[in-house]
């Protein structure tokens, strides 16, 4: 198993939220209250959309007609089985107004707007070198080369060592709930997950779990079964790299002389897109993440990678949610976002949930010093449980452009490539004692940083 170390508690930097003091001793217990915290806080959200969550024995005719009554179309059920939904409505009445009506209707239990995300990396200069898996001390340029980084040797996660005595698991699946995946890229076509259950070309859900010719995954940003980077050749500003750039950290094909290398060299990448594109741009709203999720559960993932985060003070949709993530047994691991600060009991989603089986991951530098520079520096706090490289860290990536997608290395900085390291490393742990559970696992994880 890999080592992947824990920055000195010196790194830490304390700063005080002024607005997280003020909320320290009174809980939020409404919709309408979170959003008033969440829009004061600046979070963007998707214009004129709920999420709801509906009460038992609401019927979806009952439903409908609560959905006709505040101008909004049918409720669209996020995932099979299970009673959250997103609506679109007419925009008429703000969105203060919208969810106290929704509020106060009694075949809903809360309601709230779909929150935007945020990617947790800041893509840079192209490099070769990956000194996260044999640090030697050799020096890195993190930000376009304007200064420099001399490694301290060994200060990695000692991958090179752990590959003598596995590359990996083909039988592991990792799910990355990102911008998209290069199904086609050389580093990772050989390993994208294929659903056994689904015929991909009769336009059937074969399988019957509520998604039609799912293949190889979903985009739940766009409601369709092309996860890939190629879909989004029309919105280039989606960052669909960034989804290519975390699978191939975790699981870029080894020893085949191309590029780079992940973490396991076999493990099968299941992608889950949630960016999407509108007036208001490219965004990653927190129903098609949460929907993304919840696939990954139901549909077989052992891990679950989501390198973006939604910096809201309460999310009742993440809440839930977390506790059928723990119930289903899956390992999530997450970015601690690049906002060099605290990451606490309620300051951001899915990095301030509450259950066993979530790792959040900080970004250190090549001197095993958690990163604090200007660009980019990691955040912190009783939230994030351990730290991995991402400085000037190298993977592939892809570019949509025409008439194919430009294929190269990138480097980068951020946490977004460091959660993916830890991801990488799970399925090592279960091939090893594959009687452990998550919860299990992840003390190992943590234990042996």
């Amino acid at each position: 198993m890999p080592t992947v170390r824990f920055p000195a508690h010196a790194a830490y930097r304390v700063k005080v939220d002024v607005l997280a003091l003020l909320l320290l001793g009174s809980p939020l217990v409404t919709s309408v209250s979170s959003f008033e915290v969440n829009v004061a806080l600046g979070v963007a959200f998707e214009p004129n959309t709920v999420v709801l969550k509906s009460n038992p024995g609401s019927s979806p005719q009952h439903l409908q007609g609560e959905a006709r009554a505040r101008g909004c179309g049918t409720p669209r059920r996020l995932s099979p089985g299970r009673p959250y939904f997103v609506a679109r409505c007419s925009g008429a009445v703000g969105m203060h107004d919208l969810i106290a009506s929704w509020s106060s209707s009694q075949a809903i239990a809360w309601a709230e707007p779909n929150y935007a995300g945020v990617q947790h990396a800041t893509p840079d200069d192209l490099d070769a070198e990956q000194w996260y898996h044999l640090n030697e001390g050799q020096i890195v340029y993190p930000s376009n080369q304007t200064f420099r980084l001399e490694g301290l040797p060994d200060a990695d996660i000692d991958t090179v060592e752990a590959w003598d005595l596995t590359t990996g698991d083909p039988s592991v699946v990792i799910a990355i709930v990102d911008s998209g995946v290069d199904v086609e890229h050389p580093e990772l076509v050989d390993h994208i997950w294929t659903n056994p259950g689904e015929d991909c070309t009769n336009g059937i859900d074969d399988d019957g779990n509520g998604y039609v010719d799912d293949c190889h995954g979903w985009d739940t940003g766009d409601d369709d079964p092309d996860a890939s980077v190629v879909d989004m050749v029309d919105a280039p500003e989606c960052g669909r790299a960034h989804g290519t750039q975390v699978a191939g950290t975790a699981s870029a094909t080894g020893d085949n002389g191309i590029d780079v290398v992940g973490v396991d060299w076999h493990a099968r990448i299941m992608p889950l897109a949630v960016a999407t594109t509108s007036t208001t741009g490219c965004r990653a709203y927190d129903a098609a993440a949460v929907e993304a999720l919840l696939y990954a559960i139901d549909n077989g993932a052992d891990v679950v990678n989501i390198s973006l985060g939604y910096p809201v003070r309460q999310s009742m949709l993440w809440q839930e949610v977390a506790r059928s993530a723990d119930a289903a047994g899956a390992l999530i691991v997450t970015s601690a976002g690049n906002l060099g600060r605290e990451v606490d009991d309620n300051s951001a989603y899915p990095q301030s949930l509450e259950f066993e089986n979530l790792i959040v991951v900080g970004n250190t530098t090549n001197r095993d010093e958690l990163w604090s520079g200007e660009l980019s520096p990691s955040s912190y706090g009783p939230r994030v449980d351990i730290a991995a490289p991402n400085v000037a860290h190298c993977r592939p990536s892809s570019a949509p452009s025409r008439p194919e997608p430009t294929r190269a290395l990138r480097r980068s900085l951020g946490t977004s490539q460091s959660a993916p390291l830890v991801a990488g490393a799970w399925p090592w742990c279960g091939a090893s004692c594959p009687e452990l559970s998550p919860a299990d696992t992840k003390r190992a994880v943590l234990e042996g940083a």
